[in-house]
C-alpha cells in the first residue's frame, strides 16, 4: 500500500494547506501535511522544535498550558470513543480558538493553529500505533506530552526529546511520566 491509500483530509487552512490521514506502514493513521509544494512527512523533532520556538516567544507556561488543553481534548475523545479517538470538528474548532488567543495577526494564528492541530492529530494517531511486535502502544498519546515537557521545561533539544523513548521500556517511561504528573 502507498502512503496515500485511504487518504482522509482532516483540516484545511486559509493558506490552502491541509492535513491528511492515510494508510501508513503500521496503521491507517499516518499524518501528512500538504501545501503548494505537495505532501510532507511530519517528524517529532520538527514540531517539537516549533513548539520550543513559540514557547520562547509566547512564554513557556502559556504554551505548555495550551498544549495540555489539546492533550486533554485527545484524552476526552479517547474516553468517549472507548479508546478509538477520531478527529472531531468541535475539538478542532476549540484548538483554533486557542491559536486565536495568542495573536491578532492572521499568519501567526494560522501557524499556531497548524502546530496545535498537528499535535492533536499525532496524539490521536498514537492511539493506533503498533510496536515492532505488533502490539498496541501502552503509552498512547502520553509519549507526545513527555516530549513537549522535556523540550519546554527541561530544555532538552527537540532531537533528543524525539528520540528519548527509543530503547526504553514502557514501564520506565510510564514511571517518568507519573513523576511529572501525567
Amino acid at each position: 500500500m502507498a502512503w496515500n491509500d485511504n487518504l482522509r483530509t482532516v483540516q484545511r487552512y486559509a493558506d490552502n494547506s491541509y492535513y491528511t490521514f492515510s494508510t501508513g506502514t503500521k496503521d491507517n493513521w499516518h499524518l501528512m501535511y500538504h501545501d503548494t509544494k505537495g505532501g510532507h512527512e511530519l517528524y517529532d523533532k520538527d514540531y517539537l522544535s516549533r513548539i520550543k520556538t513559540i514557547s520562547h516567544y509566547y512564554g513557556h507556561e502559556h504554551v505548555y498550558t495550551s498544549f495540555v488543553i489539546v492533550f486533554d481534548l485527545v484524552s476526552k475523545n479517547a474516553k468517549e470513543t472507548n479508546g478509538r479517538p477520531v478527529p472531531s470538528q468541535e475539538q478542532l474548532d476549540q484548538i483554533k480558538k486557542i491559536a486565536q488567543s495568542y495573536s491578532d495577526d492572521p499568519q501567526q494564528i494560522i501557524m499556531l493553529h497548524k502546530l496545535f492541530d498537528c499535535f492533536y492529530m499525532t496524539m490521536i494517531s498514537e492511539w493506533y500505533y503498533k510496536t515492532t511486535r505488533g502490539q498496541p502502544s501502552k503509552l498512547k498519546h502520553r509519549i507526545k506530552r513527555l516530549g513537549v515537557y522535556q523540550v519546554i521545561h527541561e530544555g532538552m533539544s527537540p532531537e533528543a526529546a524525539a528520540n528519548y523513548s527509543k530503547h526504553k521500556s514502557a514501564r520506565d517511561l510510564d514511571q517518568e511520566m507519573k513523576k511529572h504528573g501525567f
